[in-house]
């Protein structure tokens, strides 16, 4: 027997994999976008669209529940590619997903603390990370949006080494030089932290 936890577990995941088979339907039927709409009269009789076409359609929040319910083998096998851990991945993914959130709706970057929480034992970043010292002696990682830089600088590096991506961050708060950045947990050598991960 599973524990009720277990149960509960993949009880979660089986409603997730039934919302993701809706999603995918919908998608080929209801996308108003070029490709598919050719896709489809080409290709008539297939049920299915190709991943191709539908990760195309994805929200990274979709994206971030198809990771979820993979297997723990699967999820291992793409975070690999990152050089990470599964957990590390399926967390900075959460992380992505909420600054998306945050700039789509126009809300600040700084000046907050974010509801994901980065590991203290990441296997990547765990000593680059801006941390505080909490009254049982424990370390914290603190939920900043310098410590989200560094996974997206992290990540960029691994899918493009040519990145630009720092240079540009520096550049545009450098534009705006009222903008508190100590209050998005920059510091005097960040720009260099984010150069040499």
């Amino acid at each position: 027997l599973k524990a009720p936890e277990q149960r509960d577990k993949d009880i979660e995941t089986n409603r997730r994999y039934e919302e993701m088979l809706e999603k995918f339907s919908k998608t080929k039927t209801k996308s108003s976008s070029v490709f598919i709409s050719a896709y489809n009269e080409k290709y008539s009789e297939e049920e299915d669209l190709p991943s191709w076409m539908l990760f195309e359609e994805l929200t990274v929040w979709e994206l971030s529940n198809i990771y979820r319910i993979l297997k723990q083998e699967h999820r291992q096998n793409i975070a690999t590619i990152y050089g990470v851990y599964a957990l590390d991945l399926s967390n900075w993914m959460q992380m992505i997903m909420t600054l998306r959130n945050i700039s789509a709706h126009h809300a600040r970057l700084w000046n907050r603390r974010y509801t994901w929480k980065p590991r203290t034992k990441d296997s990547i970043l765990r000593n680059k990370y801006t941390k505080q010292e909490l009254e049982d002696w424990r370390i914290e990682v603190i939920p900043s949006y310098f410590n989200a830089c560094l996974v997206i600088s992290y990540l960029l590096k691994r899918i493009n080494p040519w990145s630009t991506w720092n240079d540009r961050l520096e550049s545009l708060l450098g534009d705006f030089p009222n903008i508190p950045k100590g209050a998005m947990w920059f510091s005097n050598d960040s720009f260099e932290k984010l150069r040499n991960i």
